[in-house]
């Protein structure tokens, strides 16, 4: 059975806009670009998963061993 993660990336900057008022908007726009990475590592690192797809309102694109690439959607 093969194994794929989607990962759903909201623009980063519409991320983390409850944090607004108590952090900067660049501070707001670096945690979300760090815990998109934080994931894709671990995800990188999951022997289970062979392929991940990363879905933004940009389009699909699909990392395979820690590489990313486009993919068209299916």
């Amino acid at each position: 059975m093969r194994t794929a993660a989607i990962l759903p990336v909201k623009r980063f900057s519409l991320a983390k806009q409850r944090l607004g008022a108590s952090l900067a908007d660049a501070l707001r726009l670096e945690l979300a670009q760090a815990m998109v990475a934080d994931v894709l590592l671990a995800l990188a690192e999951t022997e289970r998963n062979e392929i991940t797809i990363v879905v933004t309102a940009g389009g699909v694109r699909r990392a395979v061993g820690g590489r990313a690439g486009s993919a068209r959607p299916r």
